[in-house]
């Protein structure tokens, strides 16, 4: 296992093609994109152990290579997992 270790990974973008990521991925950060369908910023800074701007800039960089939908509800920035949550949903 990773644990937390910076990656480089090979995945499949949203429409199939694959893509390589910038190394600024961990393994924690993908177990927690595939354990929950949203997540916030402050629930990656919990789970991770990260400070505030390395959690932000880590989502919106998967929000730009569009593995993540950022939502705004309120005051607060939502970041939808959108394949996992239809594939939950039903």
């Amino acid at each position: 296992m990773f644990s937390g270790s910076a990656i480089c990974c090979y995945v499949f973008a949203p429409g199939g093609e694959g893509r390589t990521l910038p190394k600024i991925y961990s393994q924690d950060v993908l177990n927690n994109l595939f354990r929950h369908p949203y997540t916030k910023i402050v629930f990656v800074m919990s789970e991770l152990q990260v400070s505030r701007p390395t959690a932000t800039a880590r989502l919106e960089a998967l929000v730009s290579a569009g593995f993540l939908e950022k939502l705004k509800v309120g005051k607060s920035n939502y970041y939808m997992n959108m394949p996992l949550y239809s594939l939950l949903r039903g």
